[in-house]
């Protein structure tokens, strides 16, 4: 199986499962900060549905153009 397709075939599982299961991201925001003391808090943000999407389209490409090199040889 040549690189290109691999690589577009674990794109492609990436972005179906972003799109279908989603995941989430911690980020650490500072609330407030007086004389040196900071107060800060973890959030957890999710990754838009659409991200997940473009993976998958990306990987489908990367797919067909691995498939597509591998007939003019």
């Amino acid at each position: 199986m040549k690189p290109l397709t691999l690589v577009g075939i674990l794109l492609m599982a990436a972005g179906a499962f972003l799109v279908f299961r989603g995941a989430s991201y911690s980020s650490r925001e500072n609330l407030v900060e007086i004389a040196g003391v900071e107060v800060s808090a973890e959030r957890e943000r999710p990754i838009p549905t659409w991200v997940g999407a473009v993976v998958a389209v990306v990987g489908l490409g990367l797919v067909v153009a691995g498939s597509r090199g591998g007939m003019r040889g």
